[in-house]
């Protein structure tokens, strides 16, 4: 069983990722898109050389922020393990764990396949 672990930044809530732009429709706002930029730097040294999740998989979410709604996490870290290569499909999640974590401000990632 492949089992990945990450920590990175805390991403801009999900309210904050994306803007209606006239003639364009829905864009990756200017700080979405600084964040994917800076996790993906953050999470690159651990991902190197691994092949990406194609199977479904399991996704374990801590967020350390308070007053932080920790649903507003899920989707901006979702994205970034697609982007980066982790997972082939973020649409392949079979299940999804979010919790707060009593510890230094970030967000703390495992994803691993899904067994059974």
């Amino acid at each position: 069983m492949t089992m990945l672990a990450l920590s990175m930044t805390v991403p801009p809530s999900v309210n904050r990722c994306w803007a209606n732009a006239p003639g364009r429709g829905r864009i990756k706002t200017a700080a979405y898109r600084e964040w994917l930029t800076i996790a993906g730097y953050e999470i690159k040294p651990k991902i190197a050389g691994r092949a990406p999740i194609e199977t479904p998989y399991i996704l374990r979410i801590e967020l350390s922020a308070p007053r932080y709604d920790i649903d507003n996490v899920v989707k901006p870290i979702s994205d970034l393990l697609q982007t980066m290569g982790v997972v082939s499909d973020d649409k392949l999640m079979a299940e999804l764990h979010v919790s707060r974590a009593d510890r230094e401000r970030g967000v703390y990632v495992w994803v691993s396949e899904k067994t059974s």
